[in-house]
């Protein structure tokens, strides 16, 4: 690595370790029951298993990367990134972007949300299509993944 290359890497790094207060909130294990609430730039990972987990307030991202976990989330979320299967999720509020790369989820989107990407197969969404909102955008389909809108 250059000189440069190696002052540009250390620069970034300070950058992200002192930008703010958003923090990085890592739930794991088996049959936990939590509310997180969170503010900012926050970042939830689940990375658990038959947990149930409440999120409220407003962040950056939610990884869900764990099976057959409830999620209920309430406030609004830059995004949710999926890569578990078998989870229950239930999203209130404002929704920047929904990326299901995973098989087997069910979620429920009651409020906006601009964008939602297949990249999995198997999964069914519900979106709860209120007066105030529009339709998401639904792009890479994967396979055998249901989008479905509903009314209230």
């Amino acid at each position: 690595m250059s000189k440069k290359t190696t002052l540009l890497a250390a620069m970034l790094v300070a950058t992200v370790w002192t930008s703010g207060s958003a923090e990085t909130i890592l739930v794991q294990g088996e049959g936990l029951s939590r509310t997180i609430r969170i503010n900012g730039k926050d970042v939830v990972k689940l990375m658990g298993a038959e947990s149930t987990l409440t999120i409220e307030g407003n962040g950056d991202i939610l990884n869900l990367l764990g099976s057959d976990n409830r999620v209920v989330v309430s406030g609004s979320l830059n995004g949710i990134v999926v890569t578990g299967s078998d989870n229950t999720l239930m999203v209130t509020g404002v929704l920047n972007q929904l990326d299901v790369r995973s098989s087997g989820n069910q979620i429920t989107l009651d409020g906006s949300c601009d964008l939602i990407q297949y990249g999995g197969s198997d999964n069914d969404t519900t979106w709860i299509q209120r007066p105030e909102t529009k339709q998401p955008k639904v792009e890479r389909l994967g396979t055998e993944n249901l989008f479905k809108v509903s009314k209230p």
